[in-house]
């Protein structure tokens, strides 16, 4: 669980707070990695939340491009996103391997 809530978080952190790619992705995403699934609040003030298995994490968001920042308990994680109609495509590096999510608007 916290290995999806982590790789979620650092994944979707990219994607939030300014201009126009910020708006986009306000609101909530669903997605399921490595069989784990979370579900992902994007809040128009920059907060982000993370539900998944029963826990919940809350942290801040910021998006310059197709670029986010998550910053969660005092780290910072970088992922590169897009969007396309109600899906999500993130992509992050981390522990040297290419993790990606996709995820589905309003669920």
């Amino acid at each position: 669980m916290l290995k999806l809530a982590l790789t979620l978080i650092a994944i979707l952190a990219i994607a939030a707070c300014g201009g126009d790619s910020a708006d986009q992705i306000v609101g909530s995403w669903k997605g399921t990695y490595e069989g784990e699934t979370g579900v992902f609040i994007f809040n128009n003030n920059g907060g982000a939340i993370l539900s998944a298995d029963g826990d919940t994490f809350r942290g801040t968001y910021l998006v310059r491009g197709n670029l986010l920042e998550l910053n969660y308990k005092g780290e910072s994680m970088f992922v590169t996103f897009s969007i396309n109609g109600n899906l999500m495509v993130c992509e992050a590096t981390f522990d040297g391997e290419k993790h990606t999510v996709v995820l589905e608007r309003g669920l």
